[in-house]
C-alpha cells in the first residue's frame, strides 16, 4: 500500500465527511430507508479501507 499519504487519507476524510452530511440529511420519514442503509454500508466501507492503508502502511515503515 505504497500510495497512502497525506493526500490520500484527506480524501477519505472527505468522503466520510459527505457521507456524513447525507446522514444528516436523512428525517423521520427516510431514516430507515434503503438509501439511508447504503450510506451506512459506504461508510463502513471506507472505514475498513482507512483501517487497510494505516495498517499496510506501518507494515513497511516500522
Amino acid at each position: 500500500m505504497s500510495n497512502f499519504n497525506y493526500e490520500r487519507y484527506k480524501d477519505i476524510v472527505g468522503a466520510v465527511k459527505y457521507l456524513g452530511e447525507k446522514l444528516e440529511e436523512a428525517n423521520e420519514s427516510n431514516y430507515t430507508s434503503s438509501d439511508i442503509e447504503d450510506i451506512g454500508c459506504k461508510l463502513i466501507s471506507i472505514g475498513n479501507r482507512l483501517r487497510m492503508y494505516i495498517r499496510h502502511s506501518k507494515v513497511g515503515g516500522e
